[in-house]
């Protein structure tokens, strides 16, 4: 059991005792901590596995769901397909990545029970797509949402007690589409209380009893008190919790104000005119469907396009895997038009693995990253994550703010944003003028049309 107390930021610590590290990943490769704004939490786990809030390689968010299925397959049916050793190494040294992306698509792996997989917006939408897309048949993967559609009834509804952003819905278009699995697989990037993902199994339970369930994380922080609320609940329900993460351990914060004075971020300058070109990639193989979406204003917006392979309605194995080797044939052509060695490539939102594999074959040099909207305190000081961020309205919905952390002056020369459907001209226009004051000089906005 190994202590350690750690300073945020002004008198902001965290004390942190790690019950479990599997596989002694260095903690400075799994995540840094920030100062968060939000009331009912004042610290933010800052995953760098994600390619959420920090800009990483596009391989380790796909590396990392691998790893947490093999872990899962190893607990649960006894079986360990991987080298694991290879991909715990590619998540703290890059020089293994490639071995470790062929090493995911090496086997046909089929789990024993058919199994869902449900990813947690908005972060671990990417995540529980990579812990599935390791799965060949017999498994299926939806995500939770934040958007809420006119017209359809959400599968269930559940509350993420401490977000910014509390209630979660989910969408499956097929009607008995959640009778068809046994085993439910909940991924989350961490837990620090569990509430979460136990309010979402009672919802499920309530709807569709019987299930046997998994929670995976990357980082488990609940205490001896939080775990004992899972016996309990088993018992409760009559139902088995089996829980999975890379680290164990139990967190405890002061809560002490911070000096919101010493916030700054890095310096900005005008760089020269930036190119913009907008593409919209048309391809039979990416269907779509069309809603009507209610904006936290109350507003609609009619006929709203979703690409269908990122899940978010329900989507199966085998049709995965054909959706891979479209992606993959994208990320191929999109790579032809790069124009420079650093290049930044970012999702939107929820829409985090489609674009995420897109970039891990557009080539060398290719850094991923989703904007948030989860608010997080920027000090340009020595230690601390979050330097600088670039605030804008969310394109799809104007009364909502996202937060892209991090794009320092000179650090990337050009910029592919990819979306799920068509953008507006003015969102293009402020996007352009911020990354232009951190000298990017190129733009290239990727719509799926």
């Amino acid at each position: 059991m190994n202590k350690m107390e750690l300073n945020i930021v002004s008198d902001l610590k965290i004390k942190l005792t790690i019950k479990e590290n599997k596989f002694n990943i260095p903690l400075e490769s799994l995540f840094s901590i920030a100062s968060r704004i939000n009331p009912k939490r004042s610290f933010l786990f800052v995953s760098k596995l994600l390619g959420k809030h920090l800009a990483i390689k596009p391989q380790i968010p796909l590396v990392t769901g691998a790893l947490l299925s093999d872990i899962m397959l190893d607990e649960i049916d006894g079986i360990s397909p991987f080298n694991r050793d290879l991909l715990v190494k590619s998540l703290s040294n890059e020089k293994y990545l490639s071995d470790a992306i062929d090493e995911t698509y090496k086997y046909t792996i089929i789990p024993s029970k058919p199994t869902l997989f449900i990813g947690f917006a908005e972060t671990a939408t990417g995540l529980g797509h990579s812990m599935f897309s390791i799965f060949r048949d017999n498994a299926a993967f939806i995500h939770t949402t934040r958007d809420e559609l006119k017209g359809l009834k959400s599968s269930f509804n559940f509350e993420e007690e401490h977000s910014h952003a509390t209630s979660h819905l989910c969408y499956a278009l097929e009607q008995d589409f959640f009778n068809k699995y046994k085993r439910i697989v909940l991924v989350d990037d961490e837990m620090t209380t569990g509430k979460t993902s136990l309010n979402l199994i009672r919802a499920l339970n309530n709807k569709y009893p019987g299930k046997e369930y998994i929670v995976a994380s990357i980082l488990d922080w609940r205490n001896d008190e939080q775990i004992n609320d899972y016996f309990e609940f088993e018992k409760e329900l009559n139902i088995k919790i089996s829980t999975i993460s890379l680290l164990q351990g139990e967190i405890e914060c002061n809560n002490s104000p911070v000096d919101y004075s010493r916030s700054c971020s890095y310096g900005m300058f005008i760089n020269d005119p930036i190119k913009t070109e907008t593409k919209g990639i048309y391809m039979p193989e990416l269907q779509k469907h069309k809603f009507n979406r209610v904006l936290e204003s109350g507003h609609i917006k009619y006929n709203e396009p979703y690409v269908k392979m990122t899940g978010r309605f329900g989507i199966t194995a085998k049709e995965n895997q054909t959706n891979i080797q479209t992606l993959k044939m994208l990320g191929s052509n999109i790579r032809l038009n790069r124009e420079y060695d650093k290049t930044l490539v970012m999702g939107y939102g929820e829409f985090i693995y489609v674009p995420c594999l897109i970039a891990s074959y557009m080539g060398e040099g290719i850094i991923f990253q989703s904007p948030s909207r989860s608010p997080i305190h920027v000090f340009n000081e020595k230690g601390y994550s979050i330097k600088n961020s670039i605030r804008v309205n969310d394109p799809f919905d104007l009364s909502v703010s996202t937060y892209i952390y991090n794009i320092l002056p000179d650090m990337y020369d050009e910029v592919f944003m990819l979306f799920e459907r068509e953008v507006p001209s003015e969102f293009k226009d402020v996007i352009t003028n911020e990354l232009q004051k951190v000298g990017i000089k190129s733009i290239k906005f990727i719509c799926f049309k």
